[in-house]
This record gives C-alpha cells, sequence and structure tokens, in this order.
C-alpha cells in the first residue's frame, strides 16, 4: 500500500506507465495500445499491465477494458512480464 500511495503521490496514472513503459521500450505510447503481436509491442504491453495492476492497483476489470483484452489475458500479461521486469531490472520509479 505504501508504494502505491507513493505513485499516486508523484503523479503516477495509467497514462504516466505508459509513458514509462514506452521509453523504456522504445516504442510510441500509440503503439502500446494499438492492437497487434508484435514482440516487443505484447512486451511493452505485459509490462505495463504489470506495473499498472501489481504497484499502482488498477483494477484488472478496467485495464482490460483500456487494452481491449480478457481479464485473463491481462493477468497473464502481468505475470509474464514480472520474469522479464525482474531479470532485466526494470523499475516504475527510481530507488
Amino acid at each position: 500500500m505504501e508504494k502505491r500511495y507513493a505513485l499516486v503521490a508523484k503523479g503516477y496514472d495509467l497514462d504516466k506507465i505508459a509513458s514509462k513503459v514506452s521509453d523504456l521500450m522504445q516504442l510510441s505510447s500509440f503503439e502500446i495500445w494499438a492492437p497487434g503481436k508484435e514482440r516487443k509491442r505484447v512486451e511493452a504491453r505485459s509490462l505495463l499491465c504489470y506495473w499498472a495492476v501489481g504497484d499502482l492497483g488498477i483494477n484488472v476489470a478496467e485495464l482490460s477494458r483500456h487494452l481491449n483484452f480478457s481479464l485473463s489475458g491481462v493477468s497473464l500479461s502481468a505475470k509474464r512480464r514480472e520474469k522479464i521486469a525482474h531479470s532485466y531490472g526494470y523499475e516504475l520509479i527510481d530507488a
């Protein structure tokens, strides 16, 4: 909960997370939200799901509406990216 409040206090919302992901993955924000199964785009959306659900506490149902994914698709994306985020050392906010 403390991390969530710190993120909100720093102005983090879904759009700011998408911006951070687009910077890390070297994609435009449009590419993250656009449909498609290009590997880099899938990884970016997975990272977005991981941070949005896990760190910011955004409801899976709300995120699924934004991404036009199923509920299970958002959950699976978040879990898939958790492993990759840790292996690359990606952090939503710098420690």
